[in-house]
């Protein structure tokens, strides 16, 4: 399948979705990215609000946050612990570091980093803007075609940076549909992980996914994200730590 005419063909249908994304002119502007999503959850007798937080700066700076408040506890107990806490890991060109609650507790180092990276470079924004970037040495190779639903879809692999993902692009019109990989899930579990994109943010800018459905290990039932907030450029990330 490395064969040029399956990389040929790859490159065309990942390019389909470049242009239905606004085209590289768009993608090349786009280098800071920003997500932000909330969602509800129960824990330790509790209901917690839990806001995750992406921001990266180029393809070696980065931060990732997720802030989380307590609501009340369940059937009227009493409240335990603190009311909030954070965790943040921040991606410097050097070292990866973990934060809790403001403080540093340890270093990502060899592949607990690369772990994290890996999860960087799989959002469709950081696919996207290898297309733009000869240095990230993205290669994307068809691997077949079919159905997914009612559409007819391209399916590729793309690797750039040691990350390999799969992408469902729909032949019609280049609208990413899935996107899917080998990886770690909520309970840092690792499983083939299948997201199906379900909402967009754009088209005044780029079109990138904002809620999408998770899969694991070829479920037939999965989990609809929260509906996530998307910001290019516009924003200054915060100073490290």
């Amino acid at each position: 399948m490395g064969d040029p005419e399956f990389q040929i063909e790859g490159l065309s249908a990942f390019d389909r979705w470049v242009r239905w994304s606004g085209g590289k002119d768009a993608i090349r502007a786009s280098g800071r990215y920003r997500q932000r999503s909330s969602k509800r959850v129960l824990f330790a007798g509790a209901e917690w609000d839990v806001t995750e937080e992406w921001e990266i700066d180029g393809p070696s700076n980065a931060r990732y946050r997720e802030l989380r408040t307590r609501v009340q506890a369940s059937g009227g107990a009493a409240a335990q612990g603190p009311a909030q806490s954070s965790m943040e890991v921040v991606l410097p060109p050097d070292a990866a570091r973990l934060f809790n609650d403001g403080a540093l507790t340890d270093q990502l180092l060899g592949t607990r980093r690369q772990a994290f990276e890996r999860t960087m470079r799989r959002l469709p924004w950081s696919i996207l803007r290898a297309r733009v970037r000869p240095e990230a040495g993205l290669l994307v190779i068809k691997t077949g075609e079919g159905p997914v639903g009612n559409r007819t879809c391209d399916f590729v692999t793309t690797w750039f940076a040691g990350s390999r993902t799969n992408l469902a692009i729909e032949r019609e019109t280049g609208e990413l549909v899935q996107v899917g990989y080998l990886g770690r899930d909520d309970s840092q579990r690792v499983s083939r992980v299948l997201l199906e994109m379900r909402a967009w943010a754009g088209p005044e800018a780029m079109r990138l996914p904002t809620q999408w459905g998770t899969f694991h290990d070829g479920a037939s039932e999965g989990t609809l994200s929260p509906m996530a907030s998307i910001e290019l450029p516009g924003w200054s990330p915060r100073p490290a730590p």
